[in-house]
């Protein structure tokens, strides 16, 4: 016998909003830019700040513009921006902690 239910519709897709690659990757790369600027200019004590928290802003700003981008449906969109800001916010800390040590900051625990 023949299930003649109605199919629940599938939820609309959103439109989905441009993404200017240039501002993605400038702002990935301001905060570990700042970062070595201030090392070279003996910021000593500004440089651990910025390289912590802009690098989890940045990961934050880049994991919401990737997530809207590529998700389809509102969940979608959550669930891959909070993903990519996980991801992307490790990698600019380790990234701006790089630039830290490249640009010769000595790290002292005392």
């Amino acid at each position: 016998m023949m299930n003649d239910a109605p199919l629940k519709p599938s939820p609309p897709e959103i439109p989905r909003p441009k993404l200017n690659w240039l501002v993605l990757l400038a702002q990935l790369f301001i905060p570990t830019i700042a970062t070595v600027i201030v090392v070279q200019f003996h910021g000593v004590d500004a440089a651990p700040f910025i390289a912590f928290f802009g690098g989890i802003g940045s990961g934050l700003v880049a994991g919401i513009m990737l997530g809207l981008r590529i998700g389809r449906t509102t969940g979608t969109r959550v669930a891959l921006s909070c993903v990519f800001t996980v991801v992307l916010g490790a990698a600019c800390v380790g990234m701006n902690c790089f630039g830290c040590l490249a640009s010769g900051y000595k790290l002292d625990f005392r």
